[in-house]
């Protein structure tokens, strides 16, 4: 995951072991902003991808999970290796992280599948009001339909 996305940006993402903050350089973090740019992407994914990201606390199985790279079950897989190492080596609170997870689960899923909807509509199409969202009302109120375009 990490070698794909790091041929994705053309970068090269830092490996870190332990506790300890990966340093990721200014010119990696400005290739993947022009990047992110570059995608175009809509309101409606640039919250997915931001769900995702918060609730997987990595842009790296985000964009992965976003780009099919790998499937929801593998993201979420790779997520929780630290914490099932954690929970194989102390006490695990069963009934919470199971809640967790499924609450995690369903929430990514939800974004996955949005993002998949979204994927081909342009930022000007997904900035028309909701109110307007149906061809008749946009009819009625003067507005051609972006998605008949």
């Amino acid at each position: 995951v990490c070698d794909w996305f790091d041929a994705y940006f053309q970068v090269k993402t830092p490996r870190v072991e332990g506790i300890a903050a990966a340093k990721v350089s200014d010119i990696t973090k400005d290739k993947i902003r022009a990047k992110l740019k570059a995608m175009n992407m809509n309101k409606y994914q640039v919250v997915c991808l931001y769900v995702i990201a918060q609730y997987t606390a990595s842009l790296v199985l985000s964009m992965a999970l976003v780009q099919g790279q790998i499937d929801i079950d593998t993201a979420l897989q790779i997520n929780r290796l630290e914490e099932y190492h954690t929970v194989d080596t102390t006490v695990a609170i069963d009934g919470y992280h199971d809640v967790r997870d499924a609450d995690t689960s369903i929430k990514i899923a939800a974004c996955v599948v949005c993002w998949e909807m979204m994927k081909d509509v342009t930022p000007a199409q997904a900035n028309t009001p909701l109110h307007l969202t149906t061809p008749k009302r946009m009819a009625k109120a003067g507005i051609s339909d972006p998605l008949s375009q």
